[in-house]
Order: C-alpha cells, then structure tokens, then sequence
C-alpha cells in the first residue's frame, strides 16, 4: 500500500537512531502526508500523528506527580510566573477530523458495518504510561491552556492565551483540575 512504502522510504531517508518509532518518527505525519496527498486521504496525517502520541505515550514512564498541596505554598503573585514540567507520556494533537474515533475503532478490531466518518474538529489530549493510554476530548480553552502548559509556558501567559479562546475560561479551576487530574 501507499502507507507502507512511504514508510519504508521514510526509514531509508530518516534511519532510526534509537529502536523505536515512537522516539524517532515525530517527522513521519508529515512526511506521510506529502507522500500519500491530502486529497487522497485528507486525514491520513492527524490519523499518523494521533498513532505516534499514542506510542510516545505508552512507552513512557511517568514521573511521581507533585502533590497537590505544594501549591499551597506558591505566593498568588509567584503563581503566574511558574511554569510546569508535565508527565513525559502528555501530548496534545488537535485535527479536522475525528481522528480519535477511527483510532478507537481500528484498536477494537471490530469493524461495523457502516461508519460515517466526516470532518469535526477534534482537541485531544493523550497520556499514559507502559503500555496504556487514554484519549481525552477537551474543549478549545482548555486545549489551549494544558497545550501550552506542556510548553513549558508561564501559568500567566497560558491562561490569557486560554482566555482568548473564550471569554468565560476560568484558569483557576481549569489549573486546578488539571493538577489533580480531572
């Protein structure tokens, strides 16, 4: 198929440096999709990016978390400064098409009889650890917010950028949540 040859040809010209893709193929989306075209298959590439946060993910070896209260000795006008280091496996992909969906169903291997499958924007975030993951819908906001905090971004700069994408966003409790993991 077209899919396996440009990955044949992506090993060719991108020789692995580490044994797994999941370490090394952060270009092959891309790649994948000026290969095989978007207008062939228009969500080829979020499907290919959305696999290979998911390796990433299940690979990964999580970090003890910092505990909750820790934050209760933050000064609230230091809080805006921090900036975050996030679990290893936490990766973000955003796609026109609900490139979640088709990946639950292809892991199911139980293929339905129909599926309609068109475009919707999609802000998924993906987390796990050896050898499990999840996938998580989040609105646009909160998106925008855990995104940019696995940037490394300030609490501050990321919560306006939040803000930005709605005027209702509450970045207190959307911190809040996201520490204790809801």
């Amino acid at each position: 198929t077209a899919v396996t040859e440009a990955a044949r040809a992506f090993v060719h010209r991108h020789p692995p440096a580490v044994p797994c893709i999941a370490e090394y193929g952060a270009e092959f989306p891309q790649f994948l999709a000026q290969r095989v075209g978007p207008e062939q298959i228009p969500y080829l590439s979020s499907f290919v990016e959305l696999e290979w946060h998911l390796g990433h993910a299940a690979v990964a070896i999580d970090h003890p978390a910092l505990a909750i209260d820790a934050f209760a000795t933050i000064e609230a006008d230091a809080l805006v400064d921090l900036r975050l280091t996030l679990q290893p496996s936490l990766r973000y992909c955003a796609a026109a098409w609900p490139v979640d969906n088709l990946i639950t169903l292809y892991l199911s291997e139980a293929p339905p009889e129909h599926y309609a499958f068109e475009p919707s924007d999609v802000h998924l975030e993906i987390c796990g650890a050896r050898g499990e993951f999840r996938i998580e819908r989040l609105d646009v906001a909160s998106f925008t917010f855990r995104k940019a905090l696995s940037e490394c971004q300030t609490v501050g700069i990321v919560a306006e950028q939040a803000i930005e994408r709605d005027a209702t966003f509450d970045a207190g409790r959307a911190l809040a949540a996201f520490v204790v993991g809801r």
